[in-house]
């Protein structure tokens, strides 16, 4: 078998949160201990620059430490994007010397910007989302090097030998367009995001919401993702407050952490929602499938993303989603079906799709949830070697 090397700058379990998480903990499943994995600690339990021993779930990998990490929430002074480049940049030849891996894996552009042009055909580069990240950014002034960013990923991306981009058919081909003849489109494979179908599957909500301490009679909303403003989460509020006027037995939870916490907390406050809106914080993977299969309704505010395992999570959990129209949206949500993507961002009208997605038979989003088992973790490591041919 061919020798695979996988670069993620999270600690493989529960940190950073996000999507790049979500399927490098994926990939390590999957792959059962046939790869090495680099990426950060964060209980200092591996000197930084170092290859060693790493447990991953069941499995045991050849681990380098890029970097020992405190574990937070809030806003970095460095942003974590600049921090990643920096310990790849440092370690990369550590990393490969004598180790001859035929296969990079890698999904962050700052892996890909450290990485020595002489790398780059062998490099599989996995993306979340085709969208500009600095577009998206936390830090105003990095909005400003949107333009910059694009040109140097284009140059980098175009000498990787695969491109594996998680969106829908028509946002893969605006990509392409977007990088005016840069990129062979011969190289690049859609490649939805993965999920746990051991986790994410329909359970009896009686007994979630027991488990979890919810009223039996109360109707309960959930998001998932990162606290940021990119996520929508104020058209979300603003949408329940219209929402609960209809349904005074509602309850939204917001499932996550991020820097925009307090501000969601304040928003909150202001439109009259406390005690009936609710921020758990950070929580396990069982207990955010114990959540959707608790709740009533699934809901996404999204500016962008990528194929959101959010709401593949969802839709495995058998439940009506409404969301916003992000790229996957219309993949993986149909119309009366198993729930509504809401085109416009008026809280008026996401609200009427709320109240809608109630409504809608439970055969027909059961099968959805049939559906997205072709998403399962469980077919990843065989999808990848359809492409990369690991052996």
């Amino acid at each position: 078998m061919k020798k695979i090397l996988f670069i993620e700058t999270c600690n493989y379990v529960d940190y950073p949160s996000g999507g790049q998480l979500s399927f490098a903990r994926h990939f390590a499943a999957a792959m059962r201990g046939d790869a090495a994995l680099a990426g950060i600690r964060t209980d200092r339990s591996m000197l930084e620059g170092e290859w060693g021993k790493c447990a991953v779930g069941k499995y045991d990998y050849d681990f380098f430490n890029l970097h020992n990490e405190v574990v937070s929430s809030s806003k970095p002074v460095i942003p974590k994007r600049i921090s990643a480049y920096l310990s790849v940049r440092k370690h990369i030849h550590r990393i490969i010397k004598d180790r001859q891996f035929d296969i990079i894996i890698i999904q962050a552009p700052e892996v890909l910007f450290a990485l020595p042009v002489s790398l780059l055909d062998k490099v599989c580069l996995i993306m979340p989302g085709v969208s500009n990240p600095l577009r998206i950014s936390r830090y105003r002034w990095a909005r400003c090097l949107a333009g910059i960013y694009d040109r140097h990923f284009l140059r980098c991306a175009r000498l990787v030998r695969w491109i594996l981009p998680a969106a829908d058919s028509e946002t893969i081909e605006g990509f392409v367009r977007r990088s005016k003849g840069q990129l062979d489109r011969s190289r690049i494979t859609q490649f939805p995001t993965r999920y746990d179908s051991d986790i994410f599957r329909p359970m009896p909500k009686a007994g979630c919401r027991k488990q979890l301490g919810l009223g039996k009679d109360d109707l309960i909303v959930i998001t998932t993702g990162r606290l940021n403003w990119y996520k929508g989460w104020k058209l979300l509020v603003d949408a329940f407050a219209l929402f609960v006027t209809q349904h005074p037995e509602a309850r939204l939870f917001f499932l996550g952490e991020g820097e925009d916490e307090e501000r969601i907390r304040e928003h909150i406050v202001h439109r009259g929602l406390s005690g009936r809106t609710f921020l758990p914080g950070r929580l396990s993977q069982h207990d955010i499938s114990s959540y959707l299969n608790a709740s009533d309704l699934f809901v996404m505010g999204s500016y962008t993303e990528g194929w959101s395992t959010s709401l593949v999570e969802a839709v495995a959990c058998s439940k009506p989603c409404v969301v916003t129209d992000f790229s996957s949206a219309h993949d993986l949500v149909k119309d009366g079906e198993n729930g509504y993507v809401v085109s416009s961002r008026t809280a008026t009208e996401f609200a009427s799709a709320m109240d809608k997605a109630l409504s809608l038979a439970p055969e027909d989003i059961e099968s959805h949830a049939r559906a997205a088992c072709s998403m399962s973790v469980n077919t990843l490591r065989e999808r990848l070697n359809d492409i990369l041919s690991f052996k």
